[in-house]
């Protein structure tokens, strides 16, 4: 239904009217500034909505899909139809079937280029502590599993076992260096793996050494009183 106005004015009953024609009407429409500021109240308004009786957590609107679909949908203006689940059920299969190619692609050239096999050791807000593992050469990075190990996290011999599972899924000479913490129990992981592997060389993480660095700098008498003090403001996380 279009709104029943002349001369292209629009009133506060236009935004609560749906268009179904099939007409592509332009993205961009002028419109005074006192309907554009109510118009993106309402908007706002029913995206907020959205997130909120979902459970959605609010700082997913800080990610780049979600810029992009907004995007999308006011450049095709009015009159779109927004897609239904089994769409979306579609639509991320073909994704899946994509991004597995682009994976079977980058996994081909490991025998040209040889790999690196990356550890990065976390914990969720449940406190569970996650390994994550991935593969790097010069034609990108791939992401091969998560594993949740919060029993054995320091576990040399769980850590190496599985480590060296994947050297042999990889292939035992494409997999040349390995990246992972800096921590005692990663040290004597890697220690071991040279020794098992004569090839393969162990290379603590960059990152995790610059993040231990500044842990001890923090711990300095003229920088903990600073930091302590920062710490108590809400605003700032350290």
């Amino acid at each position: 239904m279009k709104p029943i106005s002349s001369r292209g004015a629009r009133g506060p009953m236009d935004y609560y009217m749906v268009d179904t024609s099939e007409d592509r009407l332009p993205a961009e429409q002028k419109m005074a500034p006192e309907n554009a500021r109510e118009a993106r109240r309402r908007v706002c308004k029913d995206i907020d909505r959205f997130f909120y009786e979902n459970a959605i957590q609010f700082n997913f609107a800080t990610s780049h899909a979600y810029y992009n679909m907004i995007r999308s949908v006011r450049a095709f203006g009015r009159g779109f139809k927004p897609p239904t689940m089994y769409d979306l059920i579609t639509w991320i299969l073909k994704e899946l079937e994509s991004t597995n190619r682009s994976i079977e692609k980058i996994k081909k050239t490991w025998a040209q280029t040889e790999a690196t096999i990356m550890s990065d050791v976390w914990s969720d807000i449940k406190h569970r502590s996650l390994i994550n593992i991935l593969i790097n050469n010069t034609y990108g990075t791939v992401f091969l599993m998560s594993i949740e190990a919060s029993d054995q996290v320091k576990d040399v011999e769980f850590t190496f076992g599985l480590l060296y599972s994947i050297v042999d899924e990889v292939g035992e000479y494409l997999a040349v260096q390995l990246v992972i913490d800096n921590a005692s129990s990663y040290k004597a992981v890697g220690k071991k793996f040279m020794e098992k592997r004569k090839h393969l060389y162990w290379t603590p993480c960059a990152a995790h050494c610059i993040d231990l660095i500044l842990e001890k700098l923090g711990e300095l008498p003229q920088h903990k009183n600073a930091l302590t003090k920062a710490k108590k403001n809400n605003y700032v996380y350290l």
